[in-house]
């Protein structure tokens, strides 16, 4: 279904649209500047490879439907799930995390079928972090 893009069809970068934000729950948008810098960065690292996002800004209402964690930084606007199958056809999962981190991200996790990456803030002394959540076997 392709639905009528009229007030979330906006141009925020060279490669990104606010409709690509939208909570799938109220079309509602939070995005934060530093996550499309950061989303353009990682796009330049992985080779110009269009980033397909699944998951961006959640109301509280979605956040919950898809079991996201209560603090998730999905309902702040500053955290993306990423489709990874193109990306693998060319490079290891924790190749890709680690261009994650280099293009800005300060988290990313590795799941089953996506890469989850976000800008949080970091406190004095905190570092930017990988956490491999896959199950074992999925990519093996």
């Amino acid at each position: 279904m392709v639905k009528d893009r009229v007030l979330n069809n906006f141009q925020l970068s060279e490669h990104f649209k606010l409709y690509e934000f939208e909570c799938p729950h109220c079309e509602a948008v939070k995005v934060t500047p530093k996550l499309i810098e950061v989303l353009e960065r990682f796009r330049e690292l992985t080779g110009n490879e269009p980033c397909v996002i699944t998951s961006g800004y959640r109301c509280y209402y979605q956040n919950r439907k898809v079991g996201g964690a209560r603090e998730s930084r999905h309902l702040y606007g500053d955290a993306v799930d990423i489709r990874i199958w193109r990306y693998l056809e060319r490079m290891t999962f924790e190749e890709l995390a680690r261009l994650a981190l280099e293009a800005g991200f300060t988290y990313v996790a590795m799941e089953d079928d996506h890469l989850h990456a976000d800008v949080r803030p970091l406190l004095p002394g905190q570092k930017p972090k990988i956490d491999d959540l896959r199950r074992k076997g999925v990519y093996e």
